[in-house]
């Protein structure tokens, strides 16, 4: 599964990247959300990085992010279970903003 909420009041989300890499971001580095190109562009803004993810219906984490429920994102390699009522991940991306250039991690 792509995506999976979590109840209120966790640390930190938890992003799966393409190259199997997993990183816990803590909420309090939050300091930005935006949603974008109708839902299909999702930018998180760190104060030491940068997530982009990119998929369908990105609305539905949006409002896990406000509520403070966001929970486990990965890319959906097989969508084939995915529900219509279900975020779809197609990519995530890091960037590490501590460092001028801007370096793609993962």
């Amino acid at each position: 599964m792509p995506y999976v909420s979590h109840s209120a009041g966790r640390v930190g989300e938890t992003f799966i990247f393409p190259d199997g890499t997993e990183r816990v971001l803590a909420n309090l580095y939050l300091m930005q959300a935006k949603l974008m190109n109708s839902a299909t562009l999702l930018k998180l803004y760190y104060s030491f990085c940068e997530v982009e993810v990119s998929g369908e219906r990105l609305n539905m984490i949006f409002d896990d992010i406000t509520t403070g429920r966001m929970g486990t994102v990965s890319r959906d390699d097989n969508d084939a279970d995915t529900l219509i009522t279900e975020p779809v991940i197609t990519d995530i991306i890091y960037f590490d903003t501590s460092d001028a250039d801007q370096n793609v991690l993962c």
